[in-house]
Parts: C-alpha cells; sequence; structure tokens
C-alpha cells in the first residue's frame, strides 16, 4: 500500500482504486485491500459488477452468469477441497458442472489443450481423491450425479502417478468382469441413462493398467513412452448436445477377459507391443448397412422418429489390432446427463473382410461403448458374435480409447509408424 501512504483515500479517484485492486493477484490481499477503508470497498465493488467482472473472465472461460462477485468467491473455494465439500454441499458439485458446460479450451502450439476452467478443474481434481469421495458413505443420494462429474473428469485419472486406494481396483475389477447384461452402460428406456458407476469403475481399470501400479500388470511402458500430446487429454470447444461426427482417428487397448470361476478372471491384453488404432468416418450415404437385423438386435427398440434422440451418424472405418478390421458403426445422441450435454452411444460391428462383400464369421465382435462429453475418451466393452453363453469360452472385455490431436495425426496412423 505504499503507493497510497502520505495521502488519503479520497484523494484517489474510484478509477484507480480499481486499477489497483485488479493488479493484486491473491485473493486474501484482495480481502486486506478491501478493509483498508470503506472507500477502497466501496471501489471495489463500484457499479453494476465492480471489479469482479474483469476478475472472473481473467480466470473462467466466458459464461452467462449475472452475478460476478458470487460467482467467483463460489468458484474460488474449489482451489481448496477439502472434506466439508463432500457432506451436504451439491452446490459444490454444481459449481464443478458449471464449468464443465462452460469449458472453452483450445490446443496450443505444443498439440495439448489448455483453457481457464480446465485448469482449476484439472487442480481440484488431482487434489482430491475422486473416487473415494464416491464410494464413500456420507454421499448418499448423490453417488450417481457425482459420478457423471467425475467421469467428465476422468481424463486427469491419467496424469496421477500412484494410486491412493487399491481398494478401488479390486471394485473396479468385479464390475466390469461382469457381462453386458448383469453390468450395462446403458439404461433406462431406449438406452438413454448412462450408468455412470460402470464408467467411473472402467477409468480405475484402465488408471491401474496404463499408470504405475502395484495391482496388475498392463501397459504402463507403453504409454508412459507415449509423447505427451499422445496420452489420454481433456476436450477442446464447448460441450454441445449437438449430433456431430467424432473425431477421425484414436488410439487405445482392450482386454480380453476368460472366465475360470465365477468371481475370477485371468486377464489377457491385446496388442501388448502397442495401442490399437481406430479410423473412423462418416458412412457413405450409398452404402446399406450389411448388419443392420444385427444394429437393431442390439439397440432394442429405437424410440419414435419424432424424438430427436433417435438420431444417430452411421460410421464406418478400420481397427488396426493384429491385424486390419474393419468397422460399421452407429453413433447415437443421448439425452443431458444431470444437466451436461454431449453424452454419446456408439455401437459398432468388426470383423474381417475376406473378399468383398464376404466377411470371416469367427472375426466378428460387437463393441458398445459411452463416448464422453467433448467427443475425446470413450469407454466401452466388445463381446463375440455370436455369444455361445458359456462362461468358459466367453470372449469379451473392456476396451479404452482416445482421440488423437490433429497436428499428430501423420505420424501416428500409418501402421509402419511403430
Amino acid at each position: 500500500m505504499n503507493c497510497l501512504s502520505g495521502l488519503p483515500v479520497e484523494a484517489f479517484n474510484i478509477q484507480l482504486l480499481q486499477e489497483v485492486a485488479l493488479s493484486i493477484e491473491s485473493d486474501n490481499d484482495l480481502r486486506s485491500f478491501m478493509l483498508t477503508s470503506p472507500r477502497i470497498n466501496a471501489a471495489v465493488n463500484w457499479g453494476r459488477h465492480g471489479i469482479w467482472r474483469r476478475r472472473f473472465l481473467d480466470a473462467y472461460d466466458a459464461s452467462d452468469v449475472t452475478d460476478f462477485k458470487t460467482s467467483y468467491r463460489t468458484r474460488q473455494r474449489l482451489l481448496n477441497p477439502c472434506p466439508s465439500y463432500w457432506d451436504d454441499r451439491p452446490s459444490y458439485w454444481d459449481d464443478l458442472r458449471d464449468l464443465i458446460r462452460e469449458s472453452n479450451a483450445k490446443y496450443n502450439t505444443e498439440n495439448l489443450v489448455v483453457g481457464k476452467n480446465l485448469r482449476l478443474l484439472t487442480k481440484y481434481a488431482t487434489a482430491t481423491d475422486l473416487p473415494k469421495c464416491i464410494f464413500g458413505s456420507a454421499l448418499k443420494g448423490q453417488r450417481t450425479y457425482i459420478s457423471a462429474i467425475c467421469v467428465c473428469l476422468s481424463h486427469t485419472a491419467f496424469d496421477m502417478h500412484h494410486l491412493r486406494d487399491d481398494f478401488s481396483f479390486e471394485t473396479s475389477r468385479t464390475q466390469l468382469c461382469r457381462n453386458q447384461v448383469a453390468a450395462p452402460i446403458f439404461q433406462g428406456q431406449y438406452q438413454q441413462l448412462v450408468h455412470t458407476p460402470w464408467l467411473l469403475n472402467s477409468v480405475i481399470w484402465w488408471r491401474n493398467h496404463l499408470l504405475p501400479s502395484d495391482a496388475c500388470a498392463g501397459l504402463q511402458n507403453q504409454y508412459r513412452d507415449l509423447p505427451v500430446c499422445e496420452r489420454i487429454g481433456p476436450w477442446d470447444g464447448h460441450i454441445s448436445q449437438e449430433l456431430e461426427m467424432l473425431c477421425s482417428f484414436w488410439q487405445g487397448s482392450s482386454i480380453c477377459l476368460r472366465g475360470r470361476s465365477r468371481r475370477r478372471y485371468t486377464s489377457v491384453l491385446f496388442n501388448n507391443n502397442g495401442f490399437h488404432k481406430l479410423e473412423i468416418h462418416p458412412s457413405s450415404s450409398n452404402r446399406p448397412e450389411r448388419f443392420a437385423k444385427l444394429f437393431a438386435d442390439i439397440i432394442d427398440s429405437p424410440p419414435p422418429r419424432s424424438q430427436s434422440t433417435s438420431r444417430f451418424l452411421p460410421l464406418q472405418g478400420t481397427l488396426m489390432e493384429n491385424r486390419l478390421t474393419i468397422v460399421e458403426g452407429r453413433l447415437y445422441a443421448l439425452e443431458p446427463q444431470y444437466r451436461i450435454p454431449g453424452w454419446r452411444r456408439l455401437v459398432m460391428i468388426s470383423f474381417v473382410e475376406l473378399y468383398e462383400d464376404n466377411y470371416d464369421e469367427d472375426s466378428v465382435f460387437i463393441s458398445e461403448a459411452c463416448v464422453l462429453p467433448g467427443g475425446h475418451l470413450m469407454f466401452g466393452r466388445w463381446w463375440a458374435w455370436p455369444d455361445d453363453g458359456n462362461r468358459e469360452t466367453r470372449r469379451s472385455g473392456p476396451f479404452l480409447f482416445w482421440r488423437l490431436p490433429p497436428q499428430v495425426l501423420d505420424r501416428v496412423t500409418a501402421p509402419s509408424s511403430r
């Protein structure tokens, strides 16, 4: 406050006092400055929004809030997470949800997605043990709602270098070993409700397989050797409910679970030397779906055409595993989940084509996945078709794919590049 020493506060006009307040970075220092005198406090809050509009927009992506002062102070509390956030305080989770919906991050020159809201969300998510929070007993009826928020932030789980709770992996393994009937990814009429607890367990499962972990062996070395821009990252731009085609190029992995007993499974990672490459594009309008009836059986009574949620986009592409596989599928729009838009249901059928319009029947696999809001990450399950119903011989398992940034596609999509 040396600039004010020797002169009464009344000697400075409101605009100058506001500029001084805006130059103060720390919120604690700003509060101390406001307590200096009633005139300074009035200057900080002078006008329709005082300095709070500029301070809010400097810290967060643009939004449609009307009370910038309250919104700024409320969101800043997220920077200091503590257990009291989880006890009967739904407003804090609403703030996290709003930060997700309003995020408008962009790719930078290093092919990384950065944004103001994402910076705060990442800091919050990595400072708290969200899975432990959700599986705790204090949340009561909020578990599913909070699970949806945490699933949207699941990319942050793959930035952590250690696990806080090994029990969570045992729980996730039990859930993911179940088939699509016992543990569905989607529920409700017309499969419009995302089963977020399954997705959260999938996040924990894959975090153990991709990051250093004592719980299991997986692709830790391969994932560690990936350039940072090719690892799992957040979404860019705004999350939209409008149905649009996904990014063309993805990479990921899948696991085959083989039953030995009702409670014990052995996981076998496919393609241990690297990751799968998935390339998808809009399906040609003049190419009929050769598996239309099978799609109808999987989808199970699509909703009436008059409903916007009945819209889907046909797609086709290739999947590079140990061999080149043809992919055909449909991308469905889902209702917003807990007022978070942008969820998608992806149904795909993959097969090895022997020659034109003929395929290897033993190579047919069905996949169902939930594409997270933002279209950057999908968690799903695959199973062999037809399913013989025998737990001992059934071939199925979870899979994970994440999109690749546009700037690195030329280098990573060629099969000979690895």
